[in-house]
């Protein structure tokens, strides 16, 4: 079972359990499947986690995946959560960011501010010193919420 088709079981079982994917990572060659999971309404805790493993390792075992040679782990996106979806920058506008830059960028490698939204090319945040500024996609390495910066 090739990565694309242990992806689309992964999904349909997510959306069946009433969550989806926002990151997963599938290495059929030393298998292993780690995927992070989470739900608009509700944050996800370990009860869920739990839960939806077990529906994977059982729709990946019925779905001729060798579940036994496999380890399969499922974790929520916690509260230094990686934003990688459009809905997540959405979702999470108005909230503390932290921007990790792949190149040094006025001598800074991170920049901290307010998320206040994505455009197609860009990040944009807000921060005390700077004001509003964009930051473009490509140079950008990841974004995370930082809930306790002050």
């Amino acid at each position: 079972m090739n990565a694309d088709a242990v992806r689309r079981v992964l999904d349909e079982t997510a959306h069946a359990e009433g969550v989806e994917i926002v990151e997963a990572s599938i290495d059929t060659r030393n298998p292993r499947i780690r995927a992070t999971i989470d739900r608009d309404d509700d944050p996800v805790n370990v009860d869920d986690c739990s839960r939806v493993t077990r529906a994977f390792r059982r729709a990946l075992d019925a779905a001729g995946y060798d579940v036994d040679a496999a380890h399969v782990e499922v974790m929520s996106p916690g509260v230094y959560r990686r934003l990688v979806r459009d809905k997540d920058f959405t979702r999470f506008a108005g909230e503390a960011v932290r921007v990790t830059l792949a190149q040094k960028r006025d001598g800074r490698r991170h920049l901290d501010g307010t998320l206040v939204g994505r455009t197609d090319a860009a990040v944009v945040i807000r921060d005390e010193a700077d004001g509003e500024r964009s930051v473009p996609r490509d140079a950008i390495t990841e974004v995370r919420l930082d809930p306790f910066r002050d």
